[in-house]
């Protein structure tokens, strides 16, 4: 892993706020911020080229498109400069780059290829059951990553992280490694911040020694003198989890990418996928 940071926008219609979090960790860090945006050309039964017919316009030719979309990140780029001097920029031409699967091998293809400390993205899909059902763009990108996945929504304003709450579960404690909680005592350490650690136990009557077991484990394997543990009741939803957080100094909610098969989400159970969709601040996802 290097200290880069990718910040994907689209380049056309780029989010402001993801772009607010990508220059404040990038100078946090002192790390490079790429911003990298991949442009698609419409086909003629999208919505553009449907527009475009109805108005009598003529679809402008790819090369065109290609050419809007590279100067425009260029003058994003030369903006976002001005705050960050460490940021460069990177277009691409993509080929429906906006649908699911496209936009999910785009940047987890960047993703790997630069390993980079943290990918940025905007989330652009609110919860329904069909988003849940087959996930998003942001969703599939989260867990395919192999680095952790910040998502941005888009009503957040920027404020600085004072408190990280990570949701730990018994898998992260069977793995013995707890790599993602290293990972964000680093990042708590650079920004002074707390670490709160929230247990969801898949246990439903978890007994004071096994939580104090489990915890003590979590204090040996990843130490931070600013850290808290609280835990959850089995069966906590995402929204009671959101509002918690939301009610509390959290900054940045962080947990593991999580998913059940098929057929737990007919009978209602909760994963990683449902918390994203259901996000009202930034998330954080390993």
């Amino acid at each position: 892993m290097n200290d880069q940071i990718i910040l994907f926008i689209d380049a056309l219609d780029p989010q402001q706020n993801c772009i607010d979090y990508g220059v404040a960790i990038a100078k946090k860090f002192n790390s490079q911020l790429l911003l990298y945006s991949v442009q698609y050309t419409p086909m003629p039964w999208y919505p553009e080229a449907t527009l475009m017919a109805a108005t009598g316009s003529v679809m402008p030719p790819e090369a065109q498109i290609m050419d809007t979309g590279r100067q425009a990140l260029e003058r994003i780029c030369s903006l976002v400069k001005k705050r960050w001097e460490n940021t460069v920029c990177e277009f691409e031409a993509g080929f429906l780059a906006e649908s699911i699967v496209e936009k999910t091998r785009w940047l987890s293809k960047k993703a790997y290829e630069l390993n980079p400390m943290m990918l940025i993205m905007g989330k652009e899909h609110d919860f329904y059951w069909w988003n849940r059902m087959v996930g998003t763009s942001e969703t599939h990108v989260a867990e395919d990553a192999e680095c952790p996945v910040l998502l941005v929504p888009p009503e957040t304003q920027y404020r600085n992280i004072d408190q990280v709450t990570y949701l730990l579960d018994d898998y992260e404690l069977a793995d013995g490694q707890m790599a993602d909680l290293q990972w964000l005592i680093s990042f708590c350490e650079v920004y002074k911040a707390s670490l709160s650690i929230y247990y969801l136990p898949e246990k439903v009557n978890i007994s004071e020694d096994e939580m104090d077991l489990a915890m003590g484990s979590i204090k040996e394997l990843a130490p931070y003198q600013n850290q808290y543990y609280q835990q959850f009741p089995v069966g906590t939803t995402a929204e009671e989890i959101m509002q918690f957080a939301l009610a509390s100094p959290t900054g940045l909610l962080a947990f593991p990418f999580r998913k059940k098969p098929f057929f737990q989400h007919l009978f209602g159970q909760e994963d990683s996928r449902e918390m994203i969709l259901k996000a009202t601040l930034p998330v954080l996802v390993f």
